[in-house]
């Protein structure tokens, strides 16, 4: 009988811990009962997977990574319902106005032909206490709703998705800022001085072997294959290289190096190298306006090359360390030979059909010579991905050549370039850019400043301004009208934006040329992959011509 009565006393009070664990779930401000959003019936949930705290904690408790089990014990649930349904934009829309209506924060909003994803967050004081996502797979019919109740490293939801054995969370997670992707034996860098010297060399961000393709005014079609730089080991040496054959200049391009390196961690987030390259290879100063890819594109479809061009052959070595993948330092010292490059090609794909008669422009002669130089460089980068939509991005360069070291040229340059990706309000971004160069002694032809054209002030021509100074500012307000305005909006996948561009090139000594600050403004329009600019300039004593610029990537 005592029995009984000590089991009935176990059953209900393990029924009472579970009824309160439940009535605080649902009462936490990071929960999110869907069920009584009324946006769905239970014959359109196709999975419903709900995990416990209880669960979670046994499961981060298994965990040898000792952050991402820390990240674990502090959730007290993750609910995941997969629905197969119609009308689910409708459904969509209702779930995100009682979101607003509780205070919920969008930070991911991502429209792409087959699926949309939109991801909210929920914080109390400096924490972030839930999650809740919408996954949309237009072409499968589905809509998956994810909720994350506790407090929530956002930085770690992939890992965390992988250990949960969720598959949608890694989906979300590579939108979210901080996501870091699991260790693999690729080792991502901001931006390596070897894709400075090798425009083709990373344009890809392939992890694995792969050819190269580019076609321009100078190399003609080029095409090559790539060892991708890899660390297998934690310690050791890595090696990397590229060779390729331009068909126009009938010359090969070539890249081989190696690494001594040594990770801080497991985990792959700091490291320190010290690296030698030897390389051969067509050159430009122009990848911060437009990359190779469309660059490519441009000059094949339409005889649109909006780079300059010389050759570069020489040795380096150079030291590396980042810190978490967001900030990296180099220094480098360098030996190269420069010479000019001339135009190998005419043809493109249209002939001299739509719109494809013009030639293509000259490629600008340089100084040629020697040069031996040393060069540092910080690089900081606090967005998730490349894509993503808040964070800031900077680069800051010092480069030294002759003196000392001696060579054919005598001079120094600085650039700063200070980007800061801004998430507006729902369906709403701002971006901002601010860069400025300068330099001391005799800067060569092909290291000199210039403005005009994409990516600079879009309402003048290609290099309108050059000088051995640069100041540019560059604002963008991007508004995704589905996002935005909802139902009102008639264009899927649409958005507009208007823009300001400011600056001057200029040279320090000597006459100056376009000393004056000169301004351009205008709208564009973008879909998922597509960008179309209309710019005019500002600027009185300028003739008031629309110039029109197509992208295929964000401006900067």
């Amino acid at each position: 009988m005592y029995r009984m009565i000590l089991y009935a006393i176990v059953i209900c009070f393990f029924i009472s811990e579970i009824a309160n664990a439940q009535q605080d779930i649902s009462s936490h401000l990071g929960y999110v009962e869907v069920e009584a959003l009324d946006v769905f019936k239970a014959k359109d949930v196709t999975v419903d997977v709900s995990i416990g705290q209880l669960m979670i904690k046994e499961i981060a408790e298994r965990i040898k990574n000792k952050k991402v089990g820390e990240a674990l014990s502090d959730l007290k649930l993750v609910r995941v319902h997969v629905l197969s349904a119609d009308t689910i934009a409708m459904r969509m829309d209702k779930i995100a106005r009682y979101l607003d209506a509780m205070g919920w924060e969008i930070i991911v909003q991502s429209r792409k032909k087959r699926e949309r994803v939109s991801v909210y967050l929920q914080r109390e004081a400096d924490d972030i206490i839930g999650l809740f996502a919408m996954v949309h797979d237009r072409k499968a019919g589905t809509l998956t709703l994810i909720n994350v109740v506790g407090v929530v490293q956002i930085d770690k939801m992939g890992t965390v998705g992988r250990e949960l054995e969720v598959e949608a969370f890694d989906r979300i997670a590579r939108l979210l800022p901080g996501y870091k992707p699991s260790v693999s034996n690729v080792h991502h860098r901001l931006g390596s001085w070897k894709a400075r010297i090798a425009p083709f060399s990373n344009i890809w961000r392939i992890d694995h072997e792969d050819f190269l393709v580019r076609y321009n005014r100078v190399d003609g079609v080029f095409v090559g294959w790539r060892l991708p730089l890899k660390y297998r080991t934690s310690r050791g040496v890595a090696h990397y290289g590229e060779v390729g054959y331009g068909f126009g200049s009938n010359r090969w391009d070539y890249q081989a190096g190696a690494e001594l390196f040594a990770f801080a961690g497991a985990s792959k987030d700091n490291m320190v190298a010290l690296g030698f390259e030897l390389h051969g290879l067509t050159n430009t100063q122009d990848n911060w306006r437009i990359d190779e890819i469309e660059n490519s594109i441009f000059a094949f479809l339409l005889r649109r090359d909006f780079r300059d061009y010389y050759r570069r052959e020489g040795v380096s070595t150079y030291i590396f360390r980042d810190f978490d993948r967001m900030v990296e330092v180099r220094a480098q010292v360098g030996v190269d030979v420069f010479e000019s490059m001339p135009n190998s090609v005419s043809y493109n794909l249209f002939g001299d059909r739509w719109g494809s008669r013009m030639n293509f422009r000259p490629n600008p002669e340089i100084e040629a010579g020697q040069m031996r130089s040393v060069m540092g460089t910080i690089q900081l980068d606090s967005r998730a991905s490349r894509r993503s939509r808040q964070g800031w991005r900077l680069m800051a360069q010092a480069e030294k050549a002759g003196r000392v070291l001696g060579g054919d040229f005598d001079f120094e340059r600085y650039i700063l370039d200070v980007r800061r990706y801004q998430y507006a309000g729902r369906g709403t971004q701002l971006n901002l850019r601010v860069r400025a160069g300068t330099g001391r002694g005799r800067v060569p032809v092909q290291f000199l400043y210039r403005l005009g054209g994409p990516s600079s002030l879009r309402g003048y021509g290609l290099n309108a301004y050059e000088g051995d100074r640069l100041v540019l500012f560059n604002a963008i307000y991007w508004v995704d009208g589905e996002a935005h305005f909802r139902d009102d909006w008639p264009l899927d996948d649409v958005g507009i934006g208007v823009f300001f561009d400011a600056g001057k090139a200029w040279f320090a000594d000597g006459e100056p040329v376009g000393t004056r600050v000169v301004t351009s403004a205008g709208f564009g329009l973008k879909t998922d992959n597509l960008r179309v600019f209309f710019a005019r300039p500002l600027d009185a004593n300028d003739p008031v011509d629309w110039r029109v610029w197509v992208r295929f990537r964000r401006a900067f």
